[in-house]
């Protein structure tokens, strides 16, 4: 948590059991840990709150059986960060995630082992900036799409031939 009314800026963890936030680690600043651990992703520094998603296998196990459960494990944790996108886009925050973290220092700073319970994905959330939300400093981004742009859709394979060609 950074500078989230009423809350202690540091690392939480979530129980789901409980569905509490419990306090691990209080850290005055999590910036320059955010920074570290995302690889520089600047707009991660200003988030009101980063959720670093994590699952735990056994978990997983019950559920789902076989080697599949590596898979669905990626499925859950798409489906839950969706959720938080959604209701942060519905309450008018700036939202945004990455899959780009190193998951070692995340997972030592959760206190898990990285084998029974594994780092998988970050999300955050924010005030939006006032230029937009997917603005990044030295990055512009047009609003128009130039006049002589075309919009082509891909044309059909017409017969079994190309299809085999192509894949």
């Amino acid at each position: 948590m950074n500078a989230c009314e009423g809350l202690r800026s540091g690392v939480y963890h979530y129980c789901q059991k409980h569905h509490a936030l419990h306090l691990i680690e209080t850290e005055e600043d999590v910036k320059p840990f955010l920074y570290d651990v995302l690889y520089g992703q600047d707009y991660f520094l200003n988030a009101a709150v980063t959720v670093f998603y994590t699952s735990v296998i056994d978990r997983i196990k019950w559920k789902y059986k076989g080697a599949r459960i590596y898979r669905l494990m990626h499925y859950e944790t798409a489906h839950y960060a969706q959720n938080f996108l959604l209701a942060g886009t519905a309450h008018n925050l700036g939202v945004f995630m990455t899959a780009a973290f190193k998951e070692s220092l995340v997972e030592s700073k959760l206190g898990i082992d990285g084998v029974h319970e594994v780092a998988m994905y970050v999300t955050g959330a924010g005030q939006k900036d006032e230029i937009g939300p997917y603005a990044r400093a030295g990055i512009e981004l047009s609003e128009n799409v130039p006049a002589d742009f075309k919009i082509v859709l891909p044309k059909a394979l017409s017969s079994t031939a190309e299809q085999k060609i192509l894949g």
